[in-house]
């Protein structure tokens, strides 16, 4: 990982499930107050301090169960993980458009200034070239068809979202690959 300081920690609950991603700051915190236990660490990344070195944990677990529903938000973010960081006009994900994840654009099928709600069931991926040929019209008026329609994911885990666009350490596959199959 080049970029150290955005590493993320996997946090485990009590039962040894995924539960949520935090900053590598936080699970060090955590360390510190006796909240969490390491079970992974980054091999080639420690912090220090005059006096300390600490290897970066990787994957965490709470000392404690947290009984914690997830309601998974409708915010940009977790928009383009439902979609694949790809536009859901011409097709074409990020990589194949040449820009950045973080530069795609949620487009309301039903425009806002026509009563389009921010919902998951009016949102959509799209590319800046798209958003633009659309404009203030829907689909249909632009002569533009939608990859698939938009829908409220049936997850109540937004882990399922976060690691679809997170750089992630080996070691999370063995405690992750529930998320694969569980709705298999």
């Amino acid at each position: 990982m080049s970029r150290r300081r955005k590493g993320k920690v996997l946090v485990l609950n009590g039962d040894w499930r995924p539960w949520k991603l935090i900053t590598w700051r936080k699970a060090i915190t955590a360390v510190y107050l006796d909240k969490v236990i390491v079970v992974e660490e980054y091999e080639d990344w420690e912090v220090r301090s005059p006096t300390t070195a600490i290897k970066v944990p990787a994957v965490v677990v709470l000392k404690e169960f947290v009984n914690h529903r997830f309601h998974l938000q409708n915010c940009r973010e977790n928009i383009l993980a439902r979609d694949n960081y790809t536009c859901q006009y011409c097709g074409k994900s990020a990589g194949e458009l040449g820009i950045r994840k973080r530069d795609l654009e949620v487009d309301h099928v039903l425009p806002e200034s026509r009563g389009g709600a921010w919902a998951w069931e009016n949102l959509v991926t799209s590319c800046g070239n798209c958003n633009r040929a659309k404009s203030n019209r829907t689909p249909d008026e632009a002569g533009m068809t939608l990859s698939r329609r938009p829908f409220k994911p049936k997850s109540v885990n937004p882990l399922e979202f976060w690691l679809k666009d997170t750089r992630k350490h080996d070691s999370w596959y063995d405690y992750c690959q529930w998320l694969e199959t569980e709705d298999d």
